[in-house]
């Protein structure tokens, strides 16, 4: 059995295919780039659209929590070196603190904005990137596959060889400190 690599691999524009008929190649094509990019959102059936909503939903609630936090601790840090008092014209009845108003205000609107261009911005590169590789020949986007796993291969090796140094510094601080201890005086 042909694997959909060794299928894109055997069909070029202009030799006919050997072994696999124009839909398996198609469906070979089709599936190396779901594989790299993702479903597009035009093949995505009903259920998985919805599901990537409550997701995207989900997480852009978590990105305003997160950026409305950190950008509410900038704004404070940036009113007390401006030398604002967070009481401000605060007369403790009738109103409210404008500096506090502004850092909720202001880290909220932050938080939605930055959320919500980085899923937009996610969602368009993804779509961007599948019309682009749809564009391209069965070579090129075999091609393209190649230098995406290598890709991937070489950053699996990064990640085991950061590994490997981590767990050797351990043992070069958990060796130092040994021989430390026994050159100590009891």
């Amino acid at each position: 059995m042909r694997s959909y690599n060794d299928n894109l691999r055997a069909h070029t524009p202009m030799t006919p295919v050997s072994g696999a008929t124009r839909d398996e190649v198609g469906e070979a094509r089709a599936r190396l780039i779901r594989v790299m990019v993702g479903i597009a959102w035009s093949d995505r059936t009903l259920f998985q659209k919805v599901v990537w909503v409550l997701l995207s939903a989900f997480c852009w609630l978590c990105g305003v929590g997160v950026v409305g936090f950190f950008s509410g601790v900038v704004l404070l840090v940036f009113s007390a070196v401006t030398g604002v008092p967070p009481e401000g014209n605060y007369d403790g009845a009738h109103g409210t603190c404008p500096m506090c108003e502004f850092v909720i205000h202001g880290a909220f609107s932050i938080g939605v904005i930055g959320s919500t261009a980085l899923l937009g911005w996610t969602m368009a590169n993804r779509e961007r990137e599948i019309r682009r590789l749809r564009a391209l020949s069965n070579g090129q986007v075999r091609q393209e596959y190649d230098a995406w796993c290598d890709l991937k291969r070489r950053l699996a090796a990064q990640e085991q060889r950061r590994r490997d140094l981590d767990y050797q510094a351990e043992r070069i601080g958990f060796w130092t400190d040994h021989y430390l201890r026994r050159g100590e005086p009891r």
